[in-house]
């Protein structure tokens, strides 16, 4: 079974970064009846410090909180060990 967990970053400082994660979500599109569009759903969110690398889960509402904190975790800390925090890191397996 594949694993894919969508990690977005809301919130960006010299000290930290603020990602949330969850799942996306395809919902019929109100202006275009035969499209879709995604929406990410939150099942957590995490905060990561720039400064010493401590990584704090503020939010976790998920079914197999172990599993997603591991592979989110992961996820950022390549981010710094590159020194670099994008919009987008995701998590597939």
């Amino acid at each position: 079974m594949a694993i894919y967990i969508p990690i977005r970053r809301v919130a960006e400082d010299a000290e930290c970064a603020v990602y949330h994660f969850g799942r996306d979500i395809y919902v019929p599109n109100p202006e275009r009846p035969k499209r879709r569009i995604c929406v990410l759903t939150e099942i957590g969110r995490v905060r990561i410090s720039k400064l010493n690398g401590q990584i704090t889960f503020e939010q976790t509402v998920s079914e197999y909180p172990e599993a997603h904190e591991a592979r989110v975790s992961r996820k950022l800390r390549q981010a710094l060990e590159s020194g670099v925090f994008p919009p987008s890191l995701d998590y597939a397996a």
